[in-house]
């Protein structure tokens, strides 16, 4: 994960060679948007070195997928003052309202040996 000035990046290993990468945006960027097409996801994910070779290395499992609309909660495992749930982890929640585009890529094969 690296944050840069408007956007953040995120790439996450999978199982059997694959990984997703991920371009976190301001929900209210809204030219930011384009990035639902694939053109457009390539050339930006070309500009974070962090995740561009992943990019250029993998095959596409799969379109865009373009996910926003999130609101962060905070929740509280807390009735009148006494605890309800103890050693429970609140996972999962978004933080700041936010747009998310990623793609799922798969490691190409290594070529195969050439014989004389």
């Amino acid at each position: 994960m690296a944050h840069y000035d408007s956007v953040t990046t995120v790439a996450i290993e999978g199982d059997a060679g694959t990984w997703a990468l991920s371009l976190g945006v301001s929900a209210g960027d809204r030219a930011l948007r384009a990035l639902r097409e694939p053109g457009a996801w390539q050339r930006a994910v070309a500009l974070f070195p962090d995740i561009a070779h992943l990019a250029e290395e993998g095959e596409p499992t799969g379109g865009i997928m373009a996910m926003s609309g999130m609101e962060a909660r905070h929740r509280l495992f807390v009735i009148e003052g006494r605890p309800v749930a103890t050693g429970l982890p609140s996972i999962g929640d978004p933080g700041p309202p936010g747009a998310y585009a990623w793609r799922g890529a798969a490691r190409r094969p290594p070529p195969l040996p050439t014989t004389p």
